[in-house]
């Protein structure tokens, strides 16, 4: 599989969801906003997302404030605009916007944007209290409980962090393919708030262990995951094995400049992950 179709399944899966049609609307995610667009009329706030999912971020924000000059009530321009603050590492102005957004429409993708801005800016109470809430609204979606458990094992709260781990596994059916695409959007995410090497080696490790540690896109990943937590050594130990391991079955090309990477002390970033990003 290549990174490219890697990337744009990861970063769905991290929500607990693709894009999907619902009662003829298509569910768009990005970053944790959705978007309901009806297939029979265009969606003004299409521009701005299309520019989020090419992580380009400066424009997104700048369309979706144009919109919200306009429709200053636009409770899922308010959560794309968010986003894109996120992404812009804006966390204290992203946070107000989610606020925002949570006041006119709540949902629990603007719960967990807003927690994992809380978790950036190291507020681990208000990071727990907003993945809490989004769970409440939403207890079947794994993201809430992935970014809860991170935010509690930084905590030093092993037992609860192990806890959402298994619900994570329990809502993945403990799938192998599961606990890889969340692995690499763990580390490779463009956006930094979203990424969490210690958490990312955990999952793509799980993946291994599934697969008995002979597939090679999992070894990818978990190189990927030691690379982003700053563990060179062990990133080009994984990487090396995924290369002996997939043989002519992979992108050598693709594995190979990983493997550079990592060797010049470099983490991978998939940009092509931000097109569906949570």
């Amino acid at each position: 599989m290549t990174t490219q179709k890697r990337g744009l399944i990861a970063s769905a899966v991290l929500a607990g969801i693709a894009s999907v049609a619902i009662g003829g609307c298509e569910l768009s995610v990005a970053a944790g906003g959705a978007i309901y667009a009806p297939f029979h009329k265009p969606d003004p706030r299409a521009k701005a997302y299309v520019f989020l999912r090419r992580h380009d971020c400066s424009a997104a924000n700048s369309e979706f404030s144009e919109l919200l000059a306009t429709t200053p009530n636009d409770a899922q321009a308010i959560s794309g605009k968010a986003e894109a603050l996120v992404c812009l590492q804006k966390y204290d102005d992203a946070i107000s916007e989610y606020s925002r957004a949570i006041q006119l429409d709540p949902k629990w993708f603007d719960y967990l944007g807003r927690g994992v801005a809380y978790k950036a800016k190291g507020d681990q109470i208000q990071a727990i209290q907003n993945f809490e809430a989004g769970i409440a609204i939403a207890p079947a979606i794994p993201a809430l409980y992935v970014y809860r458990g991170a935010v509690l094992s930084a905590r030093g709260d092993a037992s609860g962090a192990s806890a959402d781990f298994e619900k994570v596994s329990s809502l993945i059916s403990d799938s192998r393919g599961g606990f890889n695409r969340y692995g690499w959007a763990l580390a490779t995410s463009p956006v930094a708030a979203y990424r969490d090497g210690p958490v990312a080696i955990q999952y793509a490790t799980r993946a291994c262990e599934l697969s008995s540690w002979k597939n090679a896109n999992e070894l990818d990943t978990l190189a990927a995951a030691y690379a982003e937590a700053g563990q060179f050594k062990e990133a080009i130990r994984w990487q090396t094995s995924a290369l002996e391991v997939g043989g002519r079955n992979i992108d050598r090309d693709d594995f190979d400049a990983r493997l550079a990477m990592y060797q010049k002390r470099k983490p991978f970033r998939s940009t092509d992950a931000f097109a569906e990003f949570f």
